[in-house]
C-alpha cells in the first residue's frame, strides 16, 4: 500500500510475515559478517576428547581472506560522492545550480547525517552483505522546540525595529545551526521491503530499542530492550512498539500489545524516505538468496581455508604441548635389585633407565595425532581458488614490481571497473537518490533551510534555499564518485593532450578533463585557465612597458622611477620578477634584486598554496587550455 495508514497491529503482523520468508537471506547475511569479523564456530579437530584427555581446545584462525577481499573493495569505493544538479533552461539556470544548489546540497548532505558515519557504513555493507540502506526525512519537531519557540515570539512581538531585526537574525541562525533534515543509516539485516508492479511500496524496519529510547520517544516498557518497527510507505512512516513474544506486564499481568511510539505521521516528500542501494543483482534461487555481497562465491571456500589452517595449529600446538612418556620396566628393575617403582622428571634433571639382555627402558612423547602430508597441498589448492574468485587482486591496490607501475595500474584500473562496475554505478544511482530526499524535504518543511559552506573559491559562506528554488529539480541529481584507484597521472596527461589536440581534437577539453584527469568541475577549470591567460596578458603587457622605461633611461634611473618599477614589480609572479631583473644585464640595481630575494623568502614561507594543481610542471599540459 502505497499510500493510507495501517493499525500498530496490521504493521506487525506484515513485518513479521515478511521476517520469516527471509530465514535463507538472513542466515547467508549472518554467515557474510562473521567470516568478516572472523568470529564464528569453525569444524575443527578437537583433541581434548570431551575433556578425557586435558583441557585443550582449538582456537579458530582466520586467514582473512573475506576481510581483506572486503576492504580493498570498500577503500575503492569509498572516495567522498559529489551531487551534481542539471540546470534547464539558460545561463541563468545554470548559475542557479551550480552556484546555488549544488553547494547547498554538497554541505547539508554531510551535515545532515551528525555523528552517524551513514555512507562508509553503508559502503561496507554494500560489499559485505550486499546491500546498502539509509533514510533521509524532514524533521520538523527540530524547529519547534520551546527555545525556538521563545525567539519566534520575540520578533513577532518586538516592538523595537531593532531589536525585532536582532531577535529575528537569532532564528534565522537557530534554524541554520539545527538542520531540521535528517539523513540516518539503516542496518540492511532488519529491512523488509514490500514491493508492487512500480516498485518499493512500504517498507518495515525490524530492530531494538533501548528502554531510554523508547522513554525518549512517550513510551515505557519494563524491560531494558524491546523490539520495534519503523513502517513508511510513500505517505506516511511510523514507529510501533511491539508485543511480540507475550511479554507480560509486571503491573497489570497483561501482554503488552502492539502500540504506536510515533505517528502515523505525513512526511510529505512524495515517495518513501528510504535509500536503497544494490551491489549485484541476483536471479531466484532454490536457496531463497535475494542479495550477495563480494564474497558470495569465496564463502565456502573461505570456511575450509580457516578450517584447514585450525586443524594445522592445533596439531602442531598439542605436539609441543604433549607430556613426556617413559617406558618402564619393573622385571628388569628386580633383576638388577632395584625397588624403584616410580620415576621423578625434573626439568635440567638428568633420567637414569636400565637396559641387560633381556629388556630395556625407553622416553618419548606422548603419541598425538600427525599432519596428512596432503594438508598443505588442499590448502594451495583451495587458496588458488580463492584467488581466482577475487580472495586476491594486487594489481587494484597498486601493488607492482619496479618499471611495471604503468601497466599495472591500468590493469588494476581495468579489474575494478569490470568488478566493481555495478556496484559503482549503483552508488552514484544512491547518492542521487538521497539529493533528491532532500529536495523533497525542503518542499515538505516548506521555509527556507540554510547552510554554512563554501563557495568555488573556497571561502566559507551561508547559502540558503527555498521551496522554490529546489522546485522541480527533485529528479535533476546526479551523483559522481570518483574511485579511489592507482593512477599513471602521466599517462592521462599524455592521453587527455592526444584527445584535445587542436588540429585534429576526438573530444572536448572538458571531457578530457573529467575522464582522464578525473578533475570533478571541469568547467570551473575552464573558466579558471581563460582568468589565468587574461592575467598572464596582462603581466607580459607590464613586463614589456617596465623593459621599455628601463631601455629609455638605462642604468641612471631617478629614484622615482625606481620606487615605481619596485612597486609594480612587487606585484608581479616570481617568473616575471626574474625575467625583468634579466633585463638591466650583468649588473641589475640593487633595489630589484633586494625585491626579488624578498619575493623568494616570502614563498619559502607561505609554502604550496592549496589551490596549486598537482600536475603543475607536468609536460604535455598546453592542449587543454583552449
Amino acid at each position: 500500500m502505497r499510500k493510507g495508514t495501517l493499525s500498530a497491529e496490521e504493521i506487525v503482523k506484515k513485518a513479521d510475515d515478511l521476517k520469516k520468508g527471509g530465514g535463507a537471506q538472513l542466515t547467508l547475511d549472518d554467515q557474510a559478517v562473521a567470516q568478516y569479523t572472523q568470529d564464528r564456530l569453525v569444524e575443527a579437530y578437537d583433541p581434548s576428547g570431551d575433556g578425557k584427555r586435558g583441557d585443550f581446545k582449538p582456537k579458530a584462525i582466520g586467514t582473512g581472506t573475506v576481510g581483506m577481499m572486503v576492504d580493498r573493495n570498500v577503500n575503492v569505493l569509498r572516495p567522498k560522492p559529489f551531487a551534481r544538479v542539471i540546470a534547464f533552461g539558460g545561463i541563468k539556470a545554470e548559475e542557479h545550480a551550480s552556484g546555488t544548489l549544488e553547494p547547498w546540497l554538497n554541505t547539508i548532505i554531510w551535515i545532515a547525517q551528525g555523528d552517524f558515519d551513514v555512507w562508509n557504513t553503508g559502503i561496507l555493507d554494500l560489499d559485505l552483505i550486499g546491500e546498502a540502506w539509509s533514510k533521509v526525512l524532514p524533521a520538523p519537531q527540530f524547529w519547534a522546540d520551546d527555545e525556538y519557540q521563545d525567539l519566534v515570539d520575540a520578533w513577532e512581538q518586538e516592538e523595537d525595529e531593532d531589536k525585532r531585526k536582532k531577535a529575528k537574525e537569532k532564528a534565522r541562525v537557530y534554524r541554520r545551526d539545527n538542520c531540521a533534515i535528517v539523513w540516518r543509516y539503516v542496518d540492511p539485516i532488519s529491512v523488509y521491503p514490500l514491493w508492487d508492479e512500480r516498485g518499493i511500496a512500504e517498507v518495515y524496519e525490524i530492530r531494538k530499542m533501548t528502554k531510554g529510547e523508547i522513554e525518549r520517544l512517550g513510551g515505557n516498557i519494563e524491560e531494558k530492550d524491546a523490539e520495534v518497527i519503523e513502517w513508511a510507505n510513500h505517505e506516511y512512516v511510523a514507529t510501533v512498539l511491539t508485543g511480540k513474544g507475550g511479554i507480560i506486564n509486571t503491573v497489570t499481568g497483561n501482554a503488552r500489545e502492539a502500540s504506536f511510539l510515533k505517528g502515523p505521521w505525513e512526511h510529505g516528500l512524495g515517495t518513501h524516505p528510504y535509500v536503497r542501494i544494490q551491489r549485484d543483482p541476483i536471479r531466484a534461487n532454490k536457496s531463497g538468496h535475494t542479495r550477495r555481497g563480494s564474497s558470495y562465491h569465496l564463502r565456502f571456500m573461505s570456511e575450509s581455508l580457516d578450517e584447514t589452517v585450525t586443524d594445522w595449529r592445533t596439531v602442531m600446538r598439542k605436539e609441543v604441548e604433549s607430556p613426556v612418556m617413559i617406558k618402564m620396566n619393573p622385571q628388569l628393575r628386580a633383576r638388577l635389585g632395584l625397588d624403584e617403582k616410580t620415576i621423578d622428571i625434573s626439568p635440567n634433571t638428568p633420567v637414569v633407565l636400565y637396559m641387560d639382555e633381556r629388556g630395556t627402558e625407553d622416553a618419548g612423547r606422548f603419541p598425538t595425532a600427525t599432519v596428512n602430508p596432503q594438508l598443505g597441498q588442499y590448502f594451495q589448492l583451495i587458496a588458488t581458488y580463492a584467488d581466482r574468485a577475487g580472495g586476491w587482486r594486487p594489481q587494484v591496490v597498486g601493488q607492482a614490481q619496479s618499471g611495471e607501475s604503468a601497466v599495472r595500474f591500468s590493469e588494476g584500473r581495468q579489474a575494478a571497473l569490470g568488478e566493481l562496475g555495478v556496484a559503482h554505478g549503483n552508488l552514484q544511482d544512491g547518492f542521487a537518490r538521497v539529493g533528491e530526499l532532500f529536495f523533497r524535504a525542503v518542499l515538505s518543511l516548506d521555509q527556507e533551510v540554510t547552510v554554512r559552506g563554501a563557495d568555488k573559491q573556497g571561502k566559507s559562506k551561508e547559502i540558503s534555499v527555498t521551496p522554490d528554488d529546489v522546485r522541480e529539480y527533485e529528479p535533476m541529481v546526479r551523483g559522481k564518485i570518483k574511485l579511489g584507484l592507482p593512477v599513471d597521472r602521466g599517462g592521462a596527461v599524455i592521453r587527455a593532450t592526444a584527445l584535445t589536440a587542436p588540429e585534429h581534437p576526438l573530444v572536448t577539453d572538458n571531457y578530457a578533463r573529467e575522464a582522464e584527469l578525473d578533475i570533478e568541475n571541469p568547467q570551473d577549470m575552464a573558466d579558471a585557465l581563460a582568468e589565468q591567460k587574461v592575467v598572464n596578458a596582462m603581466i607580459d603587457i607590464g613586463i614589456t612597458k617596465a623593459q621599455q622605461r628601463a631601455a629609455l633611461v638605462g642604468e641612471q634611473l631617478t629614484p622615482e622611477d625606481m620606487e615605481a618599477l619596485v612597486r609594480g614589480m612587487a606585484d608581479m609572479p616570481e617568473l616575471a620578477q626574474a625575467v625583468l631583473v634579466g633585463q638591466f644585464g650583468e649588473n641589475p640595481p640593487s633595489a630589484l634584486l633586494g625585491q626579488l630575494a624578498r619575493g623568494n623568502a616570502n614563498k619559502q614561507r607561505t609554502g604550496v598554496l592549496p589551490q596549486e594543481s598537482q600536475l603543475s610542471g607536468v609536460q604535455g599540459m598546453g592542449g587543454l587550455g583552449g
